[in-house]
C-alpha cells in the first residue's frame, strides 16, 4: 500500500512540474517536450512494474515487511519521548509564565 500512495504522490509531484524541454529531435531538429501524457503513461508503467515486484522478489518483500515493522516499532518509540519532552517542556514554560505573573 506505501508503494501506491509513494506512486501517487510521485506522479502528482510530476504533474504540478514545468514540462520540460528533452532538447532538440534528431530527425527534426526540433526542440521535443515531454508532455502530461508522457509522464501518465511512464507513471502507469512504473506503478505497473512495482505492484509486480512482490511476485518476483518474494523474499525481498518479507525482509522489507520486517524492515518496515522494525521501523515503525522504532518510530513509535521515539514519538513517545517527543511527546514526554514536549509536555515537559511546555509545563516548564506555563510555571515560567505563572511566576512571571505573580512577580
Amino acid at each position: 500500500m506505501a508503494l501506491i500512495r509513494t506512486a501517487f504522490w510521485c506522479l502528482l509531484i510530476a504533474l504540478l512540474l514545468p514540462l520540460v524541454p528533452l532538447g532538440p529531435d534528431e530527425d527534426t531538429g526540433e526542440t521535443a517536450r515531454l508532455g502530461y501524457g508522457d509522464l501518465y503513461a511512464m507513471a502507469n508503467a512504473t506503478l505497473g512494474d512495482l505492484m509486480g515486484f512482490c511476485d518476483r522478489e518474494p523474499d525481498v518483500c518479507a525482509e522489507a515487511g520486517r524492515v518496515a515493522g522494525a521501523l515503525k516499532v522504532r518510530a513509535v518509540a521515539l514519538t513517545g519521548h517527543l511527546h514526554d519532552w514536549l509536555e515537559a517542556e511546555l509545563a516548564a514554560d506555563a510555571e515560567d509564565r505563572a511566576r512571571a505573573r505573580t512577580s
